[in-house]
């Protein structure tokens, strides 16, 4: 049977693929938030402890730049398992910036549409809009990520290991 060469990506491209969109999704995410400037509706926690945008921006920085240098200098040895769970936090990364750039759009929206009216939005206290935070991650990357470890752990052992 002749594989089909013209889909299949070397694993190079595939890393630059994914730096390339890392990459877009932080400055999506970074100028909605900066040219948004609606400050007070943040709830990064960075963000909220250091009352400072470009601490924040640094953060993003240093995790897309530990990423990139991860994704293009990591080699597995013996398991896949710590490859597997750099490319989902990759991606996790790449879903959570565009999810923050389309947040930060819609409560621009929303807070143009009824700043000086009666239903006019409020930004969260400090200690509310941290703990949502920390909910929203636990249900949406950590518990995910777990299961995916998980999973990958226990597909390892039945299928990648040698049977005596």
């Amino acid at each position: 049977m002749e594989e089909n060469t013209k889909l299949k990506m070397k694993p190079k491209t595939i890393r630059t693929t994914l730096v390339i969109a890392l990459v877009i999704a932080g400055l999506a995410d970074a100028i909605t938030f900066y040219f948004g400037g609606l400050f007070q509706f943040e709830a990064n926690p960075i963000y909220l402890a250091f009352k400072s945008v470009l601490i924040m921006l640094a953060f993003k920085i240093l995790v897309i730049g530990c990423i990139t240098w991860l994704l293009f200098c990591y080699t597995p040895q013996k398991r896949f398992i710590w490859s597997y769970a750099l490319i989902f936090i990759a991606l996790i990364a790449i879903f959570g910036q565009l999810l923050g750039a389309y947040s930060n759009l819609h409560t621009s929206k929303m807070y143009a549409e009824t700043v000086g009216t009666p239903q006019e939005i409020q930004p969260l206290p400090k200690e509310t809009a941290i703990q949502t935070f920390m909910i929203m991650n636990l249900i949406n990357v950590y518990l995910p990520l777990i299961l995916s470890l998980l999973s990958f752990y226990i597909w390892e052992k039945v299928y990648l290991e040698r049977r005596d």
